[in-house]
This record gives structure tokens, sequence and C-alpha cells, in this order.
């Protein structure tokens, strides 16, 4: 088991935008569904070579190149999912669920994509990148402090397997102003590359953590992993580079 913490300090380094990685230009977009989350993304540094067998063949592991994601090289997402719709808009039979999944920015010929690597979800199956694998995914959030001004925030996120192996997360921090934006991105399978869902959202976004703006966590993080397959990833050796707190997350799913 790996347990690695980070305090009150300004890692070294670089971090999240996806300038690289967005849509390509619509066409005849098929929708397929919407979904209303709440997110937690934290953007870790890892070697290029420990990510490089979960890349689809052809494709080299890059980091981030700009914006507070700048040297990041792997994304743990930490979604809930309050509400899921089909194509006409109908909530979906299992219309709340619980997601970890990781993801990695590649370059191969066809350009720079963004990959879902593995996803550890409450709903069964495989799902439609076909990595998924079901878990408990258990979530405990506070928020505290007065009507106006910074919050205590903390965020406790676990995803534990059939078989026991877990990866755990505790995050406390104070909040700030957040920021609304919107935009489209594509998001490939690393299963099968040409596997891809374009997704046109708009979030609420508190970057709590930038190395690249040159701002530090104001609280802590721990983490603790025993999931066989992110042993090399989590080993102590990884570095925490951006931590964002998307508190509403609005989006459509399409197919190109």
């Amino acid at each position: 088991m790996t347990i690695f913490q980070w305090g009150r300090r300004l890692l070294a380094g670089a971090i999240l935008a996806f300038p690289l990685a967005a849509a390509p230009p619509a066409q005849a977009e098929t929708v397929i569904g919407s979904n209303i989350d709440s997110r937690v993304l934290l953007g870790f540094e890892v070697e290029g070579a420990k990510l490089q067998d979960m890349m689809p063949e052809g494709w080299t592991a890059v980091s981030f190149p700009s914006g507070p994601t700048q040297g990041v090289t792997l994304l743990l997402s930490l979604e809930d999912r309050f509400l899921a719709r089909d194509a006409d808009g109908a909530p979906r039979p299992e219309w709340n669920s619980r997601t970890v999944a990781l993801l990695a920015l590649g370059k191969g010929e066809a350009g720079v994509r963004l990959f879902v690597l593995k996803a550890y979800s409450s709903l069964e199956g495989e799902g439609f990148f076909g990595n998924a694998t079901s878990a408990s995914v258990l979530r405990h959030t506070e928020t505290d402090g007065p009507a106006s001004g910074a919050r205590s925030r903390v965020e406790q996120w676990s995803a534990v397997t059939a078989t026991g192996e877990a990866l755990t997360v505790d995050l406390a921090f104070q909040s700030g102003r957040p920021v609304w934006g919107e935009r489209e991105l594509a998001v490939y399978s690393n299963i099968d590359p040409d596997r891809v869902v374009l997704n046109a959202y708009e979030q609420l976004v508190d970057v709590a953590m930038s190395a690249a703006m040159g701002k530090p966590l104001d609280g802590t993080l721990s983490m603790t992993n025993t999931l066989p397959e992110w042993a090399d990833v989590f080993d102590g050796s990884e570095r925490l580079r951006v931590v964002m707190d998307i508190p509403v997350y609005v989006r459509t799913q399409m197919l190109p």
C-alpha cells in the first residue's frame, strides 16, 4: 500500500487547460445523453514511462502544455453524477452514480488526444470506453464557513473493487471565488482510440491549487492506493500539480 501526503506548500514545476484536446469541428453530431455532476480534479506529474503501457499503440503520454494544469501528465477525476438523462432528456433508469476516472494526454500521428485510461464506477459493466471496473464508490463532503467569503471544504472519496483493492482520497482546503465557463472537448478510449465522445459542457470551477499559477494548496491532501494496476504510478514519486473543485458540471454528450 502506498500512502502520500501534501501540505500547505507550493510544489515545484508547472500545470489545466485542454487546448490540444479540444473537440473536432462540429459536423453531423448525434446527442446520446446529458448529465449534471459535481466533480473534483487532481492533477499529477508522473513519469511518462509509467503511463505508456496504458496508452494505445502508437500514442505517447505527454504533459498538458498550458493553463493551470501545465505539466500534468495524469488526471484523477472524482465524479458524482446527480442526474443522467438520455438523448430525449428523460432520466435514465440509473439516474445517479459515482465514478473515479484516470485520464492522460497522448500524442500520435493524428495529433494530441485526451484518453480515459481507466474508470472505477458504481455502475455495472465496462462503460462506453470499455475500460471500467465496477466498484463501491463512496463520497463524503463538507462545507463550513461564513455566508460571504472563503469556506472550509472537505472531500473524502474511496473506490473499492469487489476484490477489496482501493484508492482513497482525503482532501481539505479553503475555497476561493469560482469561475463559470463553457467549452467542447473530445475524449477517447485507450482500448480503442477510434472510440470517441464529444462533450459540450458548462462548469463552475474553483482552482484550489495550481503550481503553474503559483497558487499553493491552502489545506492538505492524503491518498492511499492498493489497486495493483496503479502501484507503479502512485508510488510516492508523483507530484501534485493542480486541485480543482467543480461543484456544478452540466454536460451534453454526442457522437461524431
